[in-house]
């Protein structure tokens, strides 16, 4: 019954569908292109290369476009642990349907004074997001994301799996 239970948890959850997704950024800092963020590593330490990072720009962001629409079952950011995890603080994150509505929105985060995972989401979102984007609004800063995990489902499997996975 367990093993039964903890496949169906995974079931519901999902595949990392930001592995290797469609990125871009507002701007380059040195080598660490919007691609870093979606590698499949978590080292969250400069200096291991993982990490996507902007200039020093207003208003920063980096996007994901999943180029279809999904059902996200969790969502978690890994920040820089080895210096200035606070430039993260009034992350706003903000997911947009197949049909270029609003779908949801975090933020602005409160203080992200640590690194290692700092944002978790678990409200499944349904049928709906296509295009996630994270921007630090009202500010010149540099954004750094160390490791963007996204959990989900095509949207349109949801339908015909006989295992339905809302409300987890």
């Amino acid at each position: 019954v367990e093993i039964l239970c903890i496949f169906l948890f995974l079931l519901c959850l999902g595949a990392n569908i930001a592995l290797g997704g469609k990125v871009s950024q507002s701007s380059q800092y040195g080598g660490a292109g919007p691609q870093k963020a979606v590698d499949g590593n978590r080292a969250n330490n400069w200096r291991d290369k993982s990490c996507a990072h902007t200039r020093k720009n207003r208003d920063p962001w980096w996007r994901l476009d999943l180029e279809q629409a999904y059902s996200i079952s969790t969502v978690t950011i890994t920040n820089r642990r080895d210096c200035c995890p606070e430039r993260l603080n009034g992350l706003n994150i903000t997911t947009v349907g197949g049909t270029e509505s609003l779908a949801h929105k975090w933020g602005p985060l409160p203080c992200m004074c640590h690194g290692g995972p700092i944002f978790q989401m678990t409200t499944p979102l349904l049928n709906q997001v296509a295009t996630s984007t994270w921007v630090i609004p009202g500010r010149a800063e540099y954004l750094t994301l160390c490791e963007v995990e996204v959990f989900g489902t095509l949207a349109d499997q949801d339908d015909d799996d006989e295992v339905k996975c809302e409300g987890m």
